[in-house]
């Protein structure tokens, strides 16, 4: 072709370029020319010749039977492989097609360089790794304030606080309080170990919490041995009143049950008032 680059025009550009080109024949796949980057990434073994260079040979992690079903089917074949480079690990990436040309086929094979896009995709998934422990860690702590902060306040105040930032104060007309507080703790707290007597204290209001669920009371607050509690949330249920006077008679069986070894007696009183 007349002004057109020629044969070894081509083949230097070829072997310039830093891709890594080779093609072979489609049957034998025997080697017919490789440029220099195939062969620095593809070195032949010591027994290959000229008639017994082949890809298989050269490229031995290849899934032979897998390429040439594929490329019998008239698709491409793409294989990802770590070689040497001197001193340095390459990630590369081969793809083999087949080509035609002048009435003749021949397969072509191209490797690229793929070591940042794996070394980015190594980055970004430690990254999400990391986000995803951070992203676990925050639930688990927020889960954790969450229950610390629904033992001192009602859900309904909580959501409120949680989604507004603040507590809009309700009056009620008519609420039934009740107090209980332990006799003689005062005297236990000087002769107990301050371990075991928290412990029991625990086990006691841990109770008393069941209890207070299970009648749909809301628990005020606890100071020291004191537990306080009202029949009704900030929405009270219309079952308060019936619900009021059996409540204490839960709290002492709890008591009697969770301090088998104490003399001490639960002492629980309430009453109606209307209220704030």
């Amino acid at each position: 072709m007349s002004g057109g680059l020629g044969p070894d025009v081509l083949r230097h550009a070829l072997q310039s370029i830093g891709a890594a080109v080779a093609v072979a024949d489609p049957e034998s796949w025997v080697l017919e020319f490789e440029n220099a980057a195939f062969f620095r990434w593809f070195p032949p073994t010591d027994e290959a010749d000229d008639d017994h260079d082949t890809l298989d040979a050269r490229l031995p992690a290849l899934q032979v039977e897998r390429a040439r079903s594929r490329l019998a089917g008239g698709r491409p074949y793409t294989h990802e492989v770590e070689v040497k480079d001197g001193a340095r690990s390459v990630s590369v990436k081969l793809t083999l097609r087949k080509i035609e040309e002048g009435g003749r086929e021949a397969l072509l094979v191209e490797g690229f360089d793929i070591s940042k896009q794996k070394e980015a995709e190594y980055m970004l998934d430690s990254y999400s790794q990391m986000v995803e422990r951070n992203t676990r860690a925050l639930q688990r702590e927020k889960e954790r304030v969450e229950k610390l902060l629904l033992n001192i306040m009602p859900r309904t105040v909580f959501n409120e606080m949680t989604e507004y930032g603040t507590v809009t104060p309700q009056r009620f007309e008519d609420a039934t309080i009740m107090m209980l507080d332990f006799v003689g703790f005062t005297s236990m707290a000087i002769s107990r170990d301050p371990g075991a007597l928290i412990a029991e204290l625990n086990d006691i209001f841990t109770g008393f919490d069941r209890i207070v669920e299970l009648f749909g009371c809301e628990r005020l607050k606890t100071i020291g041995d004191a537990y306080g509690r009202w029949p009704g949330s900030r929405t009270p249920p219309p079952t308060t009143r019936r619900t009021s006077p059996g409540w204490p008679c839960g709290s002492g069986a709890t008591s009697r049950s969770a301090t088998p070894r104490t003399p001490s007696s639960g002492c629980a009183g309430s009453g109606s008032t209307p209220a704030p």
